[in-house]
């Protein structure tokens, strides 16, 4: 299935736009094997989740993305659909990542924190791209491209953990992918390799600035929560 009928792809995608999703989707599964050999070998059972994790991950998004994959609905019906799958996707897979102990990268110290802080910047990404396909509709593969590089920038670049893209590059890019590529409904947007090139240089800016304003109000929100469970206890 990797190699023939590729998942969170479309017949309307540039080839290109396939190899990308294939590479992401082999490294994926290298880092998750690497997760779970580790976790066996070394007998770390957070480790060994996380590869649990990382395998759940794809099976539940691929069968979302089977789901909706044909599906033709409106413009005005998908837009809330598209948010409200990537809001309840972000929190459960920050909640999941949150009780095995990675939450914020390992500094949430509630599940409240880890959810105010990292929802809001998943769903910035998905406003983002959506504001990318109100203004060139996208196919179904420049979905999850759009949301991998993101992944790639905020896990890996902007902490500047490139020791560590060898391993975890993979199944950032595949878990932000995976998020924003799997509830796409059958799309009008139809690329040449130079269109999707011209789409995703577009997208890139765009949706990282939609996480700035992401990360803002969900440091807001967590700050309001904190101050009324403060003025809370103040009573």
């Amino acid at each position: 299935m990797i190699f023939h009928d590729i998942p969170y792809s479309g017949e309307t995608d540039a080839v290109y736009i396939r190899y990308f999703i294939r590479i992401t989707l082999i490294w994926y599964f290298l880092g998750t094997f690497l997760f779970l050999l580790l976790g066996a070998m070394e007998r770390d059972l957070r480790t060994f989740l996380a590869g649990c994790f990382l395998i759940f991950w794809y099976l539940f998004t691929l069968y979302l993305f089977s789901l909706f994959k044909n599906r033709d609905m409106s413009d005005g019906y998908f837009y809330p659909v598209y948010i409200i799958s990537v809001t309840l996707l972000a929190i459960l897979e920050e909640t999941l990542i949150y009780f095995n102990g990675g939450g914020l990268g390992g500094t949430a110290v509630s599940l409240w924190h880890c959810l105010s802080l990292a929802v809001p910047v998943f769903v910035g990404i998905g406003l983002g791209i959506l504001v990318v396909h109100t203004i060139t509709p996208l196919t179904r593969g420049e979905f999850f491209v759009l949301g991998a590089i993101q992944g790639l920038i905020i896990e890996i670049i902007i902490p500047a953990n490139y020791p560590l893209l060898w391993w975890f590059g993979g199944p950032v890019m595949g878990i932000y992918g995976m998020m924003m590529g799997c509830v796409v409904p059958r799309t009008p947007g139809i690329s040449t390799s130079k269109s999707s090139v011209v789409k995703i240089l577009i997208g890139i800016p765009i949706c990282f600035f939609m996480v700035i304003l992401g990360a803002v109000a969900g440091d807001n929100i967590y700050g309001n929560i904190q101050l009324m469970f403060h003025n809370g206890l103040g009573r």
